[in-house]
């Protein structure tokens, strides 16, 4: 199969001055701040930990699990041995992470710091970017995220799938920073072209796993470029808690699309389910963490698995990760094909089972009691025998 790499290389001979006081932080170093930060008040900057390593051991961290991490690096020499260890990843774990993926460290890097930068700033400032930004508890008092504050760049309609709603990240961006942030913009650019060609390569590869055409899924993805986002982009940002264990920064769940991709920082917290236990996801500079989720699990009868997972904040760090949730076309059936189904392995959910029905499933619960039945919303439309 030949390899979908996106070769990006950053262009900046110097960071631009931005309009507002936004310092562009080392990568190295993470901005401390209180949940209702005040005017004129200096940050306080705290160094964060080394790369996998958990700075306290009181923050309820699950032992980091054997969570494969696959190196695409190797797919030009042997994208047979890739694809098998990616592909048993999905069925086994429901997740692993990519490295060598094409997206340079270096965007990531500035990402992240702006990131942090936005979400350090005074309050009204990061209201007045208005329904882009989400603070903390902003959707319902006990809802699946818990203390997340975020920016929605894509967000789309909620439930209501109106192309026209749709934002643009552009305006997104223009909201949050009007008089413009070139490095960002630039950088996200990037890193958007570099993981919209990592979830086709992903597809595919999970497609010839399945012996399927290498298209299979991709095809829908195509379809739907001028009507649907297939990806709506988050940045989450966890507050430091001195008490994770009552105040989880995201409940446990599922997704609700076909993969989310996640560039995590390096303070850690998030974790995944299997088997009942729960695992830590230790963080790898550099590298990308990818989850299934229920569209594609329905879509392949249960032969991939939609991982449970969940973010724990951390006592004394505050956490960021950029999410890029990639989903379906809201009315296309996710209807297994025939190779995935026989005498051992009879249709797993009932149909017609669109996204749409995934996601108007999910608010339903998440309106009715904040959450606690939304962890697995693909449990609803199983077949009972």
């Amino acid at each position: 199969m030949t390899a979908i790499m996106s070769n990006f290389s950053p262009s900046y001979s110097e960071e631009p001055k931005l309009t507002y006081d936004r310092r562009v932080v080392a990568p190295q170093t993470i901005l401390k701040v209180s949940s209702a930060p005040q005017k004129g008040k200096p940050d306080q900057i705290q160094q964060i930990p080394s790369v996998g390593e958990n700075p306290d051991a009181s923050a309820a961290q699950a032992s980091y699990g054997d969570i494969p991490v696959i190196d695409f690096s190797r797919l030009a020499d042997d994208a047979d041995a890739v694809c098998k260890q990616l592909g048993d990843a999905a069925a086994q774990w429901g997740a692993f992470q990519v490295i060598n993926h094409g997206i340079p460290l270096d965007t990531m890097q500035k990402i992240e710091s702006q990131g942090m930068n936005f979400f350090r700033s005074p309050s009204d400032f990061k209201l007045a970017a208005g329904s882009v930004y989400f603070p903390l508890n902003a959707e319902y008092p006990n809802s699946l995220l818990q203390r997340v504050e975020r920016v929605a760049f894509t967000p789309g309609p909620k439930w209501k799938f109106q192309a026209k709603d749709i934002n643009s990240l552009e305006d997104t961006l223009s909201r949050i920073w009007p008089d413009g942030n070139p490095l960002l913009r630039e950088e996200m650019r990037k890193y958007l072209r570099g993981s919209e060609a990592l979830n086709v390569q992903i597809m595919q590869l999970l497609a010839r796993y399945l012996d399927l055409g290498e298209d299979f899924f991709t095809q829908h993805f195509h379809r739907a470029q001028d009507t649907w986002p297939r990806f709506a982009v988050r940045w989450n940002f966890y507050p430091s808690h001195p008490n994770p264990s009552e105040n989880p920064g995201a409940k446990g769940h599922t997704d609700p699309g076909t993969l989310t991709i996640l560039m995590q920082d390096r303070v850690g917290g998030l974790r995944i389910r299997r088997d009942g236990r729960w695992y830590g996801v230790k963080p790898i500079e550099g590298a990308l963490v990818v989850n299934m989720g229920d569209s594609l699990e329905a879509w392949t009868n249960g032969r991939l698995k939609s991982v449970i997972h969940e973010v724990q904040v951390n006592t004394k760090l505050d956490r960021l990760s950029m999410i890029n949730f990639v989903s379906p076309e809201p009315s296309l059936p996710l209807s297994p094909p025939a190779q995935l189904m026989d005498e051992d392995h009879p249709r797993v959910y009932r149909e017609p089972l669109t996204y749409e029905n995934l996601m108007e499933k999910r608010a339903e619960d998440i309106v009715d009691d904040g959450g606690s039945k939304a962890v697995r919303i693909l449990d609803h439309f199983k077949i009972r025998k």
